[in-house]
């Protein structure tokens, strides 16, 4: 499958922040959801802390040929760490 990658890192504060690269990740998962289609994949960079910010309503749909894929990372894209978030997914 082939994924579009996005990028999520809550301490990031330089770029342009539309999730197309580390270097313009999204800051938060608001700025994500308003970005984020099906056949995308988000690295989300594990932060110096837990993000805070309430739950969060997921509102895009993928679909079984083009799902949404979350996936965490610490250093390097892929090297299976985790985020960790402080609200839920509802």
């Amino acid at each position: 499958m082939s994924y579009t990658e996005r990028y999520l890192n809550y301490d990031l504060s330089t770029g342009n922040n539309d999730g197309t690269s580390e270097a313009n990740a999204w800051q938060n998962f608001a700025s994500c959801l308003s970005g984020v289609a099906a056949g995308d994949r988000v690295n989300i960079k594990r932060t110096s802390s837990r993000a805070n910010t309430g739950n969060i309503t997921w509102t895009v749909s993928g679909s079984i040929t083009a799902p949404i894929h979350l996936r965490g990372y610490t250093s390097t894209i892929g090297d299976g760490g985790m985020f960790e978030m402080y609200q839920r997914f509802i």
